[in-house]
Protein backbone atom coordinates (compact mmCIF):
# COMPACT_ATOMS: atom_id res chain seq x y z
CA UNK A 1 0.00 0.00 0.00
CA UNK A 2 1.16 3.88 -0.91
CA UNK A 3 0.21 4.53 2.66
CA UNK A 4 2.90 2.42 4.21
CA UNK A 5 5.47 3.77 1.75
CA UNK A 6 4.59 7.62 3.60
CA UNK A 7 4.80 5.74 7.07
CA UNK A 8 8.25 4.06 6.45
CA UNK A 9 8.74 7.39 4.21
CA UNK A 10 8.31 9.59 7.67
CA UNK A 11 9.88 7.35 10.08
CA UNK A 12 13.05 7.65 7.88
CA UNK A 13 12.91 11.56 7.47
CA UNK A 14 12.35 11.06 11.77
CA UNK A 15 15.25 8.89 12.22
CA UNK A 16 17.53 11.61 9.93
CA UNK A 17 15.89 14.54 12.08
CA UNK A 18 16.96 12.87 15.28
CA UNK A 19 21.02 11.47 14.18
CA UNK A 20 21.67 14.25 11.98
CA UNK A 21 21.18 17.77 12.16
CA UNK A 22 17.81 18.80 14.19
CA UNK A 23 17.21 22.15 11.88
CA UNK A 24 17.05 21.38 7.96
CA UNK A 25 14.60 22.98 5.31
CA UNK A 26 14.36 20.01 3.35
CA UNK A 27 13.73 17.80 6.16
CA UNK A 28 10.49 19.56 7.44
CA UNK A 29 9.44 20.48 4.20
CA UNK A 30 9.23 16.44 3.28
CA UNK A 31 7.84 15.98 6.91
CA UNK A 32 4.75 18.28 6.12
CA UNK A 33 4.55 16.62 2.74
CA UNK A 34 4.29 13.15 4.21
CA UNK A 35 2.52 14.10 6.93
CA UNK A 36 -0.05 15.74 4.52
CA UNK A 37 -0.34 12.90 2.43
CA UNK A 38 -0.65 10.34 5.05
CA UNK A 39 -3.77 12.37 6.58
CA UNK A 40 -5.51 11.70 2.78
CA UNK A 41 -4.08 8.22 2.36
CA UNK A 42 -4.85 6.90 5.30
CA UNK A 43 -5.02 8.85 8.88
CA UNK A 44 -4.25 6.19 11.38
CA UNK A 45 -0.94 6.58 9.86
CA UNK A 46 -1.33 9.76 9.96
CA UNK A 47 -2.50 10.33 14.23
CA UNK A 48 0.37 8.20 14.29
CA UNK A 49 3.11 10.35 12.98
CA UNK A 50 1.85 12.97 14.87
CA UNK A 51 1.99 11.40 17.95
CA UNK A 52 5.61 10.15 17.35
CA UNK A 53 7.09 13.71 16.05
CA UNK A 54 5.74 15.35 19.48
CA UNK A 55 7.43 12.58 21.32
CA UNK A 56 10.70 13.50 19.28
CA UNK A 57 10.12 16.84 20.45
CA UNK A 58 9.18 16.36 23.72
CA UNK A 59 12.16 13.81 24.18
CA UNK A 60 14.50 16.30 22.49
CA UNK A 61 13.63 19.41 24.28
CA UNK A 62 11.61 18.76 27.61
CA UNK A 63 10.20 21.38 28.68
CA UNK A 64 11.50 24.43 26.11
CA UNK A 65 9.43 23.32 23.74
CA UNK A 66 7.62 26.78 22.65
CA UNK A 67 11.02 28.82 23.28
CA UNK A 68 12.48 26.31 20.38
CA UNK A 69 9.56 26.78 17.86
CA UNK A 70 9.62 30.20 18.79
CA UNK A 71 13.26 30.52 18.15
CA UNK A 72 13.61 28.37 14.70
CA UNK A 73 10.01 29.90 13.61
CA UNK A 74 10.79 29.56 10.11
CA UNK A 75 11.16 25.86 10.20
CA UNK A 76 8.19 25.08 11.63
CA UNK A 77 6.71 27.41 9.44
CA UNK A 78 7.53 25.69 6.51
CA UNK A 79 6.41 22.66 7.97
CA UNK A 80 3.10 23.84 8.89
CA UNK A 81 2.72 25.77 5.47
CA UNK A 82 3.92 22.45 3.21
CA UNK A 83 1.49 20.10 5.08
CA UNK A 84 -1.80 22.87 4.76
CA UNK A 85 -1.12 23.62 0.80
CA UNK A 86 -0.67 19.58 0.24
CA UNK A 87 -3.55 18.87 2.45
CA UNK A 88 -6.25 21.31 1.12
CA UNK A 89 -7.39 19.51 -1.91
CA UNK A 90 -7.98 16.44 0.84
CA UNK A 91 -10.49 19.24 2.53
CA UNK A 92 -12.11 20.76 -0.44
CA UNK A 93 -12.64 17.26 -1.48
CA UNK A 94 -14.14 16.19 2.10
CA UNK A 95 -16.31 19.23 1.82
CA UNK A 96 -17.52 19.64 -1.62
CA UNK A 97 -18.11 15.80 -2.54
CA UNK A 98 -21.45 14.70 -3.91
CA UNK A 99 -23.78 13.97 -1.15
CA UNK A 100 -25.05 10.42 -3.86
CA UNK A 101 -21.66 9.48 -2.60
CA UNK A 102 -21.94 9.63 0.55
CA UNK A 103 -24.74 7.46 0.31
CA UNK A 104 -23.57 4.99 -1.62
CA UNK A 105 -20.66 4.61 0.64
CA UNK A 106 -23.46 3.78 3.51
CA UNK A 107 -22.43 6.87 5.80
CA UNK A 108 -24.66 8.22 8.15
CA UNK A 109 -24.95 10.95 10.43
CA UNK A 110 -25.34 9.90 14.00
CA UNK A 111 -27.62 12.94 16.14
CA UNK A 112 -30.47 12.65 17.98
Amino acid sequence: MLSNLYFFGFILVSLKLVTGRFYDLKKFFLLGLILALSLSTFYYHFFTEVIFLFIILLIRFKAKILIEIKNNFKYFFVFFLTFLVVSIPFFLNLYLHESEFTIRQCIFNLDW
